[in-house]
């Protein structure tokens, strides 16, 4: 009951400023919004290259979330971040990496096919525009408690590429599925077992951080 009332409220302040609005040509606006016709989109505005830069930017955005959120790191914390990615994606990242700061605390030390992984790293992989995501944990990190962790997830993800290794080598399985079920099972394989590989890269990378 109180929103219709606020938002006529505004559009009569925006009538106010602004009594003739729209794109490309601005027209008297109506006193009410109710009485307002729905916008209609101009097809000439349509900017793919603007709408792929900002989903890859929310996909990154929300990997460091995720590994933050999954460290327990504290919001006030600024982490440093790494971004692999390909010329392409790094041609709709870079401009964007101010922004990392203010909406995810982060702070992008590398960025390109380049970036690698740090040596105490929290990686995430986006599989889906090929972006690799690493924070870098060492000021946040009880490496001893981050073994063990990764130790664990490496034993579920061996666990899981065991069980879709034997469905994928099922002989009626693999005749009798539909096509897009069993490419859907190998691409789940070949993405856990990027999974593991990373995560093995990480527990050997703590494990010389903490030889003596």
């Amino acid at each position: 009951r109180v929103m219709p009332c606020v938002t006529e409220s505004i559009w009569e302040c925006v009538n106010q400023v602004a009594p003739e609005r729209g794109v490309p040509n601005p027209v008297q606006s109506p006193p009410f919004v109710m009485k307002s016709e729905w916008p209609t989109a101009v097809p000439e505005h349509h900017d793919e290259s603007i709408e792929r830069q900002f989903a890859e930017f929310q996909e990154v955005v929300g990997a460091i979330r995720k590994i933050r959120a999954s460290q327990n790191i504290a919001p006030r914390e600024t982490v440093p971040v790494a971004i692999r990615c390909s010329d392409s994606s790094l041609a709709l990242l870079e401009p964007m990496a101010s922004y990392f700061a203010g909406l995810a605390g982060a702070d992008v030390v590398a960025i390109g096919p380049t970036a690698a992984a740090f040596e105490t790293d929290a990686p995430l992989a986006l599989t889906s525009i090929d972006v690799d995501v690493h924070v870098d944990l060492e000021k946040f990190i009880d490496i001893e408690a981050e073994l063990a962790r990764l130790d664990k997830l490496k034993s579920q993800l061996e666990k899981q590429i065991k069980g879709k290794q034997q469905k994928l080598g099922n002989e009626n399985f693999v005749a009798r599925a539909p096509t897009e079920v069993v490419d859907k099972e190998r691409a789940t394989l070949a993405d856990l077992e990027k999974q593991s590989e990373s995560v093995e890269g990480d527990i050997e990378r703590l494990r010389k951080k903490s030889s003596p």
